[in-house]
């Protein structure tokens, strides 16, 4: 048998031409199994027939609706004269009958040849596969022994090769065994070398270096993109897509010795005024105030996305700040799940909101003046079961707008909106919204989640306050906060440098 190339691509185009007939054979035979299961579909429907393109393009069927149409068209000019029972009437429906029984017979005749153009296509696809099986056992077998005849090609030819070699050393070895020659030459003298090969300490340094620097900022971005919380304005304006009212610096609520009265050290705005956290609340009040172009907002609500993020402490500092230049500003503690605001200020609980929500008391014995000048307070009160219900009461609204009339500004400090639903029941009272978002630890998500449940209630959203701001020399707020330096904090620093430059190297002051 000749396995030449010529045969082996004979084969190849016999083979491909076979497949390239079963898979047109098969795509026609797709087609009138279409044709004929369509038409077999609609045949319980003579009406849908017609969309049938063999049936449509029919000649027959073609006359035979043409003759109906004038049939239709003289009965219809027939019917004017004559009743349904005429002669000519009945005669005309007669000839509509003998058509439609004609177009019926006609119709099955061009299903019955759909049927047989199937069966044709189907035998046909059927033959070529049948060849093209064929052919593929024929091209299979012819393969497997051309490989067999290429084994032993390349075994006789391994055998000439190596018979010819034989030979030729045999003949070498019979024109040089009587000849004395050595066989061994010194190709390139050996040297001994003036540095080390290995290890490459210059490039290994250099490598060092570069492997260092790469993954160093790689991992800081990696850890960049794995912090997911908010830590600048710009992420404010990003994410939550609301109004950003200001920074709070970090700053110390321990209580200090120069602290001569009995309020908190927390209320940094009323014992430190020239500090940056002051500074920080007074813009923020700023921010607030102006915040409306057609008059500042009366009742505020400062709530925060999480626990321990400074809401109260916010609220707190910001009424100090609007007393401050003579408003008359009242605190309500509606945080009924952990007040705070009564400890900051000194006063008790006894007497307050859910009092006067439940019980219907008289305003005036749950108002406590604080030390702050133009600042009162109203403390939660008796921890109620069910506080969402009646911070949502009419009661609530009443007695804000009872309120109203007496204070410039009513802030209202509420559980975080995360947490508990009072915070979304309480923004239907009042003017506007602020958020207290805590830098560095508030996540993205969760705050976006926060705004978005304040706007399905239809909630003003006055802005976001970033609270525990770090204002170090590498911080993003260090230019911001350069006042800093020229404040009362300023001097606090002198003298405990003063203090620092009195001490000896032994630790005794000089």
């Amino acid at each position: 048998t000749d396995f030449s190339s010529d045969v082996e691509n004979i084969t190849a185009q016999k083979l491909a031409h076979l497949n390239t007939q079963v898979v047109e054979a098969e795509s026609n035979r797709v087609e009138a199994e279409t044709r004929y299961k369509q038409a077999m579909a609609l045949t319980g429907t003579p009406d849908m027939l017609d969309s049938i393109p063999e049936v449509l393009n029919n000649e027959l069927i073609r006359q035979i609706k043409s003759m109906e149409i004038g049939l239709y068209k003289r009965m219809s000019e027939l019917s004017k004269k004559y009743g349904q029972k005429h002669p000519r009437m009945v005669a005309i429906e007669s000839e509509l009958n003998t058509l439609q029984k004609r177009r019926t017979q006609e119709v099955s005749r061009v299903i019955n040849s759909l049927k047989n153009e199937y069966k044709v296509a189907l035998a046909k696809e059927n033959a070529l596969r049948a060849a093209l099986a064929k052919q593929k056992k024929e091209t299979l077998e012819l393969n497997q022994k051309a490989i067999q005849y290429g084994v032993l090609r390349r075994e006789a030819e391994s055998a000439r090769y190596m018979y010819e070699l034989l030979i030729k050393r045999f003949k070498e070895t019979s024109l040089t065994e009587d000849m004395r020659t050595g066989n061994i030459r010194i190709v390139d003298g050996a040297e001994v070398p003036r540095y080390p090969v290995k290890p490459k300490k210059r490039l290994n340094i250099i490598l060092a270096i570069i492997v260092g620097l790469v993954t160093g900022i790689g991992l800081a971005f990696f850890f960049e993109y794995l912090d997911n919380t908010i830590k600048i304005p710009e992420d404010v304006e990003k994410y939550l897509n609301i109004p950003f009212l200001g920074p709070v610096p970090l700053f110390s609520t321990k209580s200090k010795g120069d602290i001569e009265d009995d309020t908190n050290s927390a209320l940094v705005a009323f014992h430190s005024s020239k500090s940056t956290a002051s500074e920080s609340y007074r813009g923020i009040r700023t921010s607030i105030l102006l915040s409306s172009a057609e008059s500042a907002p009366q009742v505020i609500l400062i709530t925060s996305v999480g626990p321990l993020e400074g809401k109260t402490i916010t609220t707190a500092n910001l009424a100090v700040t609007m007393a401050q230049p003579g408003s008359k500003v009242i605190i309500l503690d509606c945080d009924m799940r952990r007040p705070k605001v009564h400890k900051l200020f000194g006063v008790v609980r006894d007497q307050g909101i859910s009092n006067l929500l439940v019980e219907s008391s008289d305003v005036k014995r749950a108002i406590f003046h604080t030390r702050i000048p133009n600042l009162d307070v109203i403390p939660c009160g008796t921890i109620p079961p069910n506080p969402s219900e009646i911070l949502g009461s009419t009661r609530m609204a009443s007695l804000l707008n009872v309120l109203r009339k007496k204070y410039a500004h009513i802030l209202i400090d509420s559980p975080p909106s995360t947490a508990v639903t009072d915070a979304v029941v309480l923004s239907k009272f009042v003017d506007g919204v602020v958020l207290v978002i805590r830098a560095d630890s508030t996540v993205r998500e969760i705050a976006k989640n926060c705004v978005a449940q304040f706007g399905t209630v239809g909630a003003n959203m006055l802005g976001v306050v970033l609270n525990g701001v770090n204002i170090g020399r590498d911080s993003y707020y260090y230019y911001q906060y350069y006042y800093y330096y020229y404040g009362e904090d300023r001097e606090k620093k002198k003298k405990s440098r003063k203090q620092r430059k009195s001490k000896n190297r032994y630790g005794e002051e000089v």
